[in-house]
């Protein structure tokens, strides 16, 4: 500070670098997450053959589209209620908001990756670690393949 007057040139100089080294510590990934419209037709097609309305599956536990539990619906965030999940466009939503907190650079150590955006999807915050969600991915992939 010189006499009166602030460094305002400092403070900037301060507040980039703190931005800089927040984004490159806790990885972009964790603040943006990419669900391509791609993957989630895939999964669509997986789940319920690409059938719309509200479609019941896992003996009652799962709804829509997209087959969403109701836990999966509660970690979303997005407002409404479970029975909107019958929506497609709805279900894309909560899809898209589940895996953007669960499939982040932060919580996977490394860039993710569609196949961890699916796992996760059919096992859980931690479905990329299963054994039990490579068949899943497996069905997913074979979708996304015959897609292109």
């Amino acid at each position: 500070m010189k006499g009166d007057q602030f460094d305002w040139t400092g403070l900037a100089i301060w507040i980039i670098c703190a931005a800089v080294i927040g984004i490159v510590l806790g990885g972009a990934g964790s603040f943006h997450t990419h669900s391509s419209p791609e993957l989630i037709n895939a999964i669509h097609q997986v789940e319920t053959s690409g059938r719309l309305g509200p479609i019941t599956g896992d003996d009652g536990r799962a709804l829509g589209p997209l087959q969403i539990h109701r836990s999966c619906w509660i970690d979303s965030g997005i407002p409404g209620t479970y029975e909107d999940c019958a929506s497609l466009e709805y279900s894309k939503r909560v899809f898209r908001s589940y895996v953007a907190r669960y499939a982040t650079v932060a919580r996977i150590g490394r860039e993710v990756t569609d196949q961890d955006r699916a796992r996760i999807w059919n096992g859980g915050p931690n479905g990329y670690r299963k054994t039990a969600t490579v068949k899943y991915w497996k069905k997913v992939e074979r979708e996304l393949n015959n897609g292109r």
